[in-house]
């Protein structure tokens, strides 16, 4: 992963983990976990575990 994606990432992570913790619709915020979860994968493992440990408050 390029410096680029690798910054392109992680700031979808923050702009997504900052729509859900506004979002209550249901279906939004789906979405939106879906998005994270998407994002997450991208990322190389040991910051997936990072991430994951993190979006443990948000479920």
């Amino acid at each position: 992963m390029t410096d680029l994606e690798s910054f392109i990432v992680s700031q979808n992570l923050v702009h997504y983990k900052k729509l859900l913790r506004e979002e209550t619709h249901p279906d939004k915020r789906s979405i939106l976990l879906w998005l994270l979860e998407n994002e997450i994968g991208k990322l190389p493992p040991s910051a997936k575990r990072v991430e994951v440990t993190k979006m443990s408050g948000f479920q």
